[in-house]
Protein backbone atom coordinates (compact mmCIF):
# COMPACT_ATOMS: atom_id res chain seq x y z
CA UNK A 1 0.00 0.00 0.00
CA UNK A 2 1.24 3.40 -1.31
CA UNK A 3 1.44 5.75 1.74
CA UNK A 4 1.80 9.75 1.23
CA UNK A 5 4.64 12.15 3.59
CA UNK A 6 2.21 15.04 5.05
CA UNK A 7 4.76 17.13 2.78
CA UNK A 8 3.15 15.42 -0.17
CA UNK A 9 -0.45 15.93 0.60
CA UNK A 10 0.00 19.72 0.96
CA UNK A 11 2.06 19.66 -2.18
CA UNK A 12 -0.96 18.61 -3.77
CA UNK A 13 -2.91 20.42 -2.53
CA UNK A 14 -1.64 23.97 -2.84
CA UNK A 15 -1.47 22.56 -6.93
CA UNK A 16 -5.16 21.82 -7.09
CA UNK A 17 -5.70 24.73 -4.90
CA UNK A 18 -3.26 26.89 -7.71
CA UNK A 19 -5.25 24.56 -11.10
CA UNK A 20 -8.62 25.91 -9.08
CA UNK A 21 -7.30 29.62 -9.09
CA UNK A 22 -6.33 29.45 -12.83
CA UNK A 23 -9.76 27.85 -13.61
CA UNK A 24 -10.99 30.73 -12.25
CA UNK A 25 -9.79 33.62 -13.50
CA UNK A 26 -9.47 32.08 -16.69
CA UNK A 27 -13.59 31.47 -16.30
CA UNK A 28 -13.99 35.10 -15.35
CA UNK A 29 -11.59 36.47 -18.49
CA UNK A 30 -14.36 35.19 -20.98
CA UNK A 31 -17.51 36.89 -19.70
CA UNK A 32 -15.77 40.15 -17.80
CA UNK A 33 -13.67 42.57 -19.95
CA UNK A 34 -11.40 43.89 -16.58
CA UNK A 35 -11.38 40.09 -15.49
CA UNK A 36 -9.31 39.83 -19.20
CA UNK A 37 -7.61 42.48 -18.87
CA UNK A 38 -6.07 41.45 -15.79
CA UNK A 39 -5.61 38.11 -16.95
CA UNK A 40 -3.69 38.63 -19.99
CA UNK A 41 -1.71 41.50 -18.26
CA UNK A 42 -0.99 40.39 -14.70
CA UNK A 43 0.80 43.34 -13.83
CA UNK A 44 -1.44 45.82 -14.81
CA UNK A 45 -2.72 48.62 -12.43
CA UNK A 46 -6.25 48.98 -12.29
CA UNK A 47 -7.34 52.80 -11.55
CA UNK A 48 -11.08 53.95 -11.99
CA UNK A 49 -10.84 55.19 -15.04
CA UNK A 50 -9.73 51.67 -16.27
CA UNK A 51 -12.72 50.36 -14.26
CA UNK A 52 -15.44 52.52 -16.25
CA UNK A 53 -13.67 52.26 -19.44
CA UNK A 54 -14.26 48.39 -19.07
CA UNK A 55 -17.60 48.73 -18.15
CA UNK A 56 -18.42 50.74 -21.25
CA UNK A 57 -16.90 47.93 -23.49
CA UNK A 58 -18.78 45.15 -21.80
CA UNK A 59 -22.19 47.58 -22.36
CA UNK A 60 -20.54 47.68 -26.08
CA UNK A 61 -20.28 43.78 -26.12
CA UNK A 62 -23.95 42.84 -25.02
CA UNK A 63 -25.80 46.01 -26.85
CA UNK A 64 -26.22 48.36 -24.70
CA UNK A 65 -24.00 50.49 -26.35
CA UNK A 66 -24.05 51.12 -30.38
CA UNK A 67 -20.39 53.65 -30.82
CA UNK A 68 -18.50 54.16 -28.28
CA UNK A 69 -15.86 57.24 -27.79
CA UNK A 70 -13.21 57.56 -25.20
CA UNK A 71 -11.76 60.49 -24.39
CA UNK A 72 -8.62 61.03 -21.96
CA UNK A 73 -5.70 62.42 -21.78
CA UNK A 74 -2.66 60.52 -23.15
CA UNK A 75 -1.16 57.65 -21.04
CA UNK A 76 -4.18 56.47 -19.67
CA UNK A 77 -4.62 52.90 -21.32
CA UNK A 78 -7.05 54.55 -24.11
CA UNK A 79 -5.31 52.74 -26.76
CA UNK A 80 -4.31 49.50 -24.51
CA UNK A 81 -7.33 48.68 -23.85
CA UNK A 82 -9.35 49.74 -26.80
CA UNK A 83 -7.22 49.60 -29.89
CA UNK A 84 -5.05 46.34 -28.53
CA UNK A 85 -6.92 44.43 -25.55
CA UNK A 86 -10.72 45.22 -26.48
CA UNK A 87 -10.18 43.38 -30.30
CA UNK A 88 -8.41 40.31 -29.00
CA UNK A 89 -11.52 39.97 -26.16
CA UNK A 90 -14.18 40.68 -28.40
CA UNK A 91 -12.66 38.24 -30.96
CA UNK A 92 -12.22 35.32 -28.58
CA UNK A 93 -16.08 35.62 -27.03
CA UNK A 94 -17.30 35.85 -30.56
CA UNK A 95 -15.43 35.01 -33.52
CA UNK A 96 -17.84 36.40 -36.37
CA UNK A 97 -18.16 39.59 -35.51
CA UNK A 98 -17.25 42.06 -37.79
CA UNK A 99 -14.97 44.59 -36.10
CA UNK A 100 -13.88 48.24 -37.35
CA UNK A 101 -10.97 49.84 -34.84
CA UNK A 102 -10.25 53.61 -35.23
CA UNK A 103 -6.83 54.89 -33.56
CA UNK A 104 -5.50 58.36 -33.86
CA UNK A 105 -1.81 59.67 -33.48
CA UNK A 106 -0.05 62.65 -33.64
CA UNK A 107 3.06 60.88 -35.60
Amino acid sequence: MHSTKPDDVQDEQLRLELRLRLLEAQDRATTDFLSFCQYVWPEMIVGEHHRRIAKALDRVITGECKRLMIAMPPRHGKSQRGSYLFPAYLMGRSPDTKLIVGSHTAE
